[in-house]
């Protein structure tokens, strides 16, 4: 820390309200960004954390400066072509962590990291299988680099770990939560667009992307991040945090159902349910909290009632969201041809046939005609695919290791956490999680905060240090 600052600052550094506002700065940025100007909000994410790591050298604030920059992005990926707006603003942040690391290199920093093994085995196992790969071209080269994406997990792993302090779980916490409201903004203005240009369609039957993935990735990521907003309102005694928290939950609900994804729907209304149950159990304040969710949701009730309808609410979800059940999507389709590459050989058994096995021409992120490599909308097939029986054995090592960090944790951080891991855990095996890097890097980043973080107080955190 700049030597000038550090008695006057260490206290707001050490504030909660500080990371609060400083994460919904954020945010805030991240939504002009996705709305009006990439270039300009992207801007505005280095400047601010280039600020605050001058004034408080805390590698925490990276956190929500790279989830907020991720998550913004509206631009769209295809492998034949580079994302120069993100390639520019990701590698200032890369720059910026660099610096940052070599300044405050330290050698015992690297026994801080220690859920590491899986991932760095699943990293392996999707590297080996690219010495035969026998369909990417000269078209589709870019595609050779996906083979390193598990690396890339694992360097980012270890970069948070090694340069995180006792202080960066609880800025975790309140970067995922209110990744919310930038994800149901996002949703909420597409649909309303869409429905704009389209006033004869359902809303429940669009489908569309939001530059950074698509609806059901977003579908994925309000799940991922619901956990987060309800621990928070366990914790706080604040009023007006219980009031934002209940809202944000509510803005949620509202995302996961205008995704029309059919797992985040289950997996999102389950979530809601227990967290509930446990919020009600374990509060600070209860009834406060109780009164909250009561009123706003009367409001929503009478809100839906009057402007769509309770009745029409209820059979669009039936009929247009679920109007096949959980077939008629192709999934049984990808199941079965990631089964028959599995079982094609016995290098493909025992070291799968590679994460770009199979190429095709298909609508993606926006783009109607885009070339991509197929994707087996589950984890275990996924895996199967990329790294055959090393792979899962791989996986499963993993999983291990992400459980076992909610050890000896604090009740209901360890329930919450448990019910959210177990519940989207659950969703990959039917939708993408693992391997996607909208999911891993807000994973890794959680993972690398808990190993280096044991207090799941969040709002009553004791300066640091001396």
């Amino acid at each position: 820390m700049i030597s000038i600052f550090d008695r006057r600052i260490k206290k707001l550094n050490n504030s909660w309200i500080f990371e609060y506002v400083i994460v919904l700065l954020f945010i805030v940025f991240g939504f002009i960004g996705w709305k009006y100007s990439f270039s300009y909000s992207g801007m505005g994410i280095i400047v601010l954390t280039i600020l605050l790591l001058f004034v408080f050298n805390d590698f925490k604030y990276i956190i929500p400066a790279g989830i907020s920059l991720l998550f913004s992005y509206n631009s769209g990926y295809e492998v034949t072509s580079f994302p120069v707006k993100i390639a520019v603003y990701g590698g200032l942040l890369i720059f910026i962590v660099v610096l940052f690391s070599l300044l405050n290199f330290k050698l015992e920093n690297f026994k801080k990291p220690k859920s590491y093994i899986g991932i760095v085995l699943l990293s392996i196992s999707c590297m080996i299988p690219i010495f035969w790969n026998s369909v990417i071209t000269k078209e589709s080269s870019l595609m050779y680099f996906i083979y390193f994406t598990w690396v890339l997990y694992v360097v980012l792993y270890f970069v948070f770990g090694v340069n995180l302090g006792k202080n960066s779980l609880r800025i975790a916490i309140f970067t995922f939560s209110s990744l919310i409201i930038l994800l149901s903004s996002e949703c909420l203005l597409t649909v309303l667009k869409m429905h704009n240009e389209n006033p004869n369609e359902n809303i429940l039957s669009f489908t569309y992307s939001l530059g950074w993935g698509i609806c059901n990735e977003a579908g994925i990521m309000l799940c991922f991040c619901l956990p987060f907003v309800f621990y928070e309102l366990i914790k706080t005694k604040n009023s007006i945090i219980s009031i934002i928290c209940v809202l944000k939950v509510f803005a949620c609900l509202v995302g996961i159902v205008l995704t029309t994804s059919r797992a985040a729907l289950l997996v999102g209304g389950f979530e809601a349910l227990v967290f509930f149950i446990l919020t009600m159990i374990f509060s600070k304040k209860k009834i406060t909290n109780l009164v909250f969710f009561i009123l706003l949701g009367l409001l929503s009730i009478l809100f839906i009632h009057l402007y769509y309808g309770f009745e029409r609410l209820f059979e669009d979800i039936k009929n247009v969201v679920f109007e096949y059940g959980f077939g008629g999507d192709g999934r049984e389709r990808l199941y079965k041809g990631a089964y028959e590459l599995w079982s094609k050989n016995w290098l493909n058994r025992i070291l799968g046939s590679g994460i770009v096995s199979e190429l095709e021409h298909r609508v993606s992120y926006g783009r109607e005609d885009a070339l991509v490599f197929t994707v087996y909308h589950s984890t275990f097939f996924e895996t199967l695919v990329m790294g055959g029986i090393f792979g899962i054995l791989c996986l499963l090592f993993h999983f291990y290791e992400k459980y076992k960090q909610l050890w000896k944790k604090e009740l209901p951080f360890v329930l919450v956490m448990l019910v959210g891991y177990l519940a989207v855990d659950a969703y990959g095996m039917l939708d993408n999680t693992y391997g996607m890097y909208y999911y891993m890097v807000p994973l890794v980043i959680l993972m690398a905060s808990l190993d280096n973080d044991k207090n799941t107080d969040i709002f009553n955190y004791e300066l640091i240090g001396a």
